[in-house]
């Protein structure tokens, strides 16, 4: 099998430019390590800037590697993409805005029902198996299944968080990963 001709260097500086170094993945702001061609080299797609995006470990192998899945452009919505400053605070602030904001479209007529997961409760303590890495909040917005996990400004999902996100998605399902009420008002006003 002859190999892959590497991404002109140039190339690459403009496609990590673009990202800000982060992954182009609509709701993701996590590092971007990795460097993924929207139509692959092997259906003739070429290393240009336009072909390119730079994503997350975790949205690389999904968008390669899930049966199913959309294996096309991710990159984000360049307002969802900027960058907002970091204010220390711990999740369930987060938590308790986005549900006031869901409620009040759930008040307004919108056709929008989200619910509170808790995978540490009190199932666990009994030895029933709990949801460990379920998404904060799972919802429907017009029959559409939707899963947000809550993060810090500063922190990061587990393993199981990610595999959680995974199957949701592996299973047609939408999950998003925020730390920001303005990200998930971008995302739900996009699905009404």
């Amino acid at each position: 099998m002859p190999k892959r001709p590497p991404i002109p260097p140039a190339v690459r500086r403009e496609v990590i430019e673009r990202s800000g170094h982060i992954c182009e993945h609509p709701t993701c702001r996590w590092d971007a390590k990795e460097m993924d061609h929207i139509i692959p080299v092997a259906l003739n797609g070429e290393s240009t800037a336009d072909n390119l995006q730079h994503l997350c470990k975790f949205h690389h192998y999904q968008k390669t590697h899930t049966r199913g899945g959309d294996r096309t452009k991710i990159r984000k919505v360049s307002s969802i993409a900027e960058k907002k400053p970091v204010i220390k605070q711990g999740e369930i602030p987060i938590q308790r805005a986005i549900f006031d904001y869901l409620d009040g479209l759930r008040l307004n007529g919108k056709k929008i029902r989200f619910w509170r997961t808790n995978a540490t409760g009190p199932g666990r303590r009994k030895g029933f198996k709990a949801n460990i890495g379920m998404p904060d909040i799972m919802g429907v917005i017009k029959g559409k299944f939707i899963a947000i996990e809550v993060k810090k400004p500063d922190g990061e999902p587990s393993l199981e968080q990610f595999e959680a996100e995974y199957q949701i998605a592996y299973a047609e399902g939408e999950c998003y990963i925020v730390d920001n009420l303005d990200s998930v008002k971008q995302l739900i006003e996009a699905m009404l």
